[in-house]
């Protein structure tokens, strides 16, 4: 891998490297920055929510593509919990302390963790992280969440989303009709 202080096991929005690529104002990706990897000891699970009803400065909430209105709805995101003998495919990538900051914005519904470098599958020479779920996002989705959005997979490619489809289902049926506001943070 390249010389990076700090490596991000992405396994939902963050395995779009795409996506990424863009959010972290990068022109490209060079060899070495990331890698498809398997994280040990994790499964993943539909069990975040944002309140689409809060307005957070610099933070995306959705709204209906044929109003524009924007829904009152808990929004559901992907997330982790640790889990003996499990184990998720996904994204593993280098990034600078500044992008770090960036990400740790982004993920306002998680909290990064730090994980013990052989809990991957790529050998790593800096910090290794999570995102995982935030208690209060989670709690957001045990209240009661209305409307699951494809937006922490809307992105990646048919393939992983059909992967993700079949190993997690989403606890709601997906919603097509919604999208990030314009100008709204990823």
């Amino acid at each position: 891998m390249s010389s990076y202080t700090h490596y991000i096991f992405g396994y939902g929005s963050l395995a779009h490297t795409g996506q990424l690529r863009t959010f972290l104002h990068r022109a490209e990706w060079h060899p070495g920055d990331w890698f498809f990897c398997r994280l040990h000891g994790y499964r993943r699970a539909w069990n975040v929510a944002m309140d689409n009803r809060v307005l957070r400065p610099g933070y995306k909430y959705y709204v209906d593509r044929a109003t524009g209105e924007r829904p009152a709805a808990y929004v559901t995101f992907m997330n982790v919990y640790p889990m003996a003998g499990a184990s998720i495919g996904g994204v593993l990538f280098g990034v600078t302390p500044t992008e770090l900051a960036l990400l740790d914005r982004r993920e306002a519904n998680y909290q990064r963790i730090s994980l013990d470098a052989g809990a991957v599958e790529q050998p790593v020479s800096g910090r290794l992280w999570l995102y995982v779920g935030l208690p209060a996002a989670e709690e957001r989705f045990r209240r009661g969440c209305t409307m699951a959005l494809p937006s922490s997979i809307a992105h990646i490619t048919r393939q992983l989303w059909q992967v993700f489809r079949r190993t997690v289902p989403p606890p709601l049926p997906i919603s097509g009709n919604h999208r990030p506001a314009p100008g709204a943070s990823a």
